[in-house]
């Protein structure tokens, strides 16, 4: 994910289908649900091994993302200088499975290979939400952009009377 290719949106409303500006949604089958199951798998794998964290709890995981980044931060992340697609791909990827364990809704699949703009559908409360968006922006600014915030933010636009979500 490039810079230019990240709106500044992380989360759509008032949308009475998915968001179509970054291509064609791709049906949700069984064989694109599991290759992104075990992407998640992969990724939580290495997020553990590489900062010694265990990622389980999606109740937890908004938390421990945003521990993760800043401490990368704190010991001189440069989203310039680093390879910042790598992190993005496996934070967005534990984050989305976190949403999804948490909140329910649809996944939206574009692309067999890039999951840069996969987001999670609420068509009943008409809402879009974009993790991996979300980590792009978290990974490139160093404040203002938190995990929690964005997952606290969405299960308000889900349940504005408790924010707790579906």
């Amino acid at each position: 994910m490039s810079c230019l290719r990240v709106p500044p949106f992380d989360v759509l409303q008032g949308q009475s289908t998915a968001y179509a500006g970054f291509g064609d949604v791709l049906d949700p089958s069984l064989d694109r649900v599991q290759r992104f199951d075990a992407a998640v798998q992969g990724a939580r794998q290495r997020l553990e091994e590489g900062f010694a964290q265990e990622l389980n709890d999606p109740i937890e995981m908004a938390v421990l993302l945003d521990k993760i980044i800043d401490g990368m931060w704190r010991e001189g992340w440069d989203p310039d200088a680093s390879d910042i697609n790598l992190f993005v791909r496996d934070f967005g990827l534990v984050l989305a499975s976190s949403v999804l364990s948490l909140l329910g809704g649809d996944l939206v699949f574009r692309s067999e290979e890039d999951l840069s703009h996969l987001s999670i559908w609420w068509p009943v409360f008409q809402v879009e939400a974009f993790p991996f968006h979300k980590v792009y922006k978290r990974l490139y600014v160093s404040q203002g952009e938190s995990i929690v915030s964005f997952v606290r933010g969405v299960s308000t636009l889900l349940n504005p009377q408790d924010g707790a979500g579906r």
